[in-house]
């Protein structure tokens, strides 16, 4: 008996050291995933059946590094709240100054890629030219479509080791009572060009109708667990929802890491 009481104990102090040695991330005041030191990805949640808040976490959680777009990040004072997402009552993270975005508990190397204009000017030509082939793909009114390859975003992005970038193109749009949306994601191939990896476009009614095709766009690209591929945060909205999911790559294919959001 008393082997077994000596064997509990490590046990519950060896979870416990794992536990804190998971770096816990958050995006737009919900958890996004927690990352442990082997670079291995799990999910975590601050909510129980009563909402009660735990004190440990909010302990463990009162400091938390944020992050920007160019790869500074600060620390922040923080604490665990209970805020309405749409009609649901969540437990929250909350920083002092209000803002949204990524946080961490431990801070996380995150270098913005300098990239010349002569390669981001290709790769924006290039990513509007997939769009194009994506939109037509997809029977686009062209003059709509014109439109749309114009007020896309492109964005390069870091998933291979020492080479060529991929990149994302994004829009959204809504006029006559109609809405689009297209998320792309492509890889470099092996003759110079691009690829698509991923394609998610969508037509749909109105923003204030359930037919709504929603938008997306690229919150944010950043290595998280240090295996030197960018993950990427993907913000959504929809029909009187919101939502965001983390993407990673796995060498062939995109996944689904986590995710959350919120809504009636």
């Amino acid at each position: 008996m008393a082997a077994q009481k000596v064997l509990l104990a490590l046990l519950l102090m060896f979870v416990g050291i794992s536990s804190m040695a998971n770096n816990y991330f958050f995006f737009d005041q919900l958890p996004l995933v927690a990352a442990s030191d082997r670079g291995k990805f799990s999910s975590f949640s601050l909510r129980n059946e009563d909402l009660i808040i735990d004190r440990q976490a909010a302990k463990k959680f009162e400091k938390l590094w944020s992050y920007s777009d160019d790869g500074n990040s600060q620390l922040v004072a923080a604490r665990i709240a209970k805020k309405y997402l749409g009609c649901d009552e969540s437990l929250v993270i909350e920083v002092a100054d209000g803002s949204l975005g990524l946080f961490s508990t431990k801070r996380i190397r995150a270098l913005a890629k300098n990239l010349s204009e002569g390669l981001v000017n290709a790769l924006d030509r290039q990513g509007r030219q997939l769009l194009a082939k994506s939109l037509q793909r997809n029977k686009f009114d062209s003059h709509w479509s014109e439109q749309l390859i114009r007020r896309a975003k492109v964005t390069p992005i870091d998933i291979f080791h020492g080479k060529q970038s991929a990149m994302v193109v994004a829009v959204s749009d809504e006029r006559g009572g109609k809405s689009m949306m297209a998320f792309l994601i492509a890889n470099p191939d092996d003759h110079g060009g691009y690829v698509l990896s991923f394609e998610d476009v969508k037509s749909g009614d109105a923003s204030d109708s359930e037919g709504y095709a929603g938008t997306a766009e690229l919150a944010m690209h950043i290595d998280l667990n240090g295996d030197g591929i960018e993950e990427l945060i993907i913000r959504k909205t929809g029909y009187e929802t919101f939502d965001f999911s983390l993407l990673g790559w796995d060498g062939h294919q995109w996944f689904d890491i986590s995710g959350g959001g919120g809504g009636c």
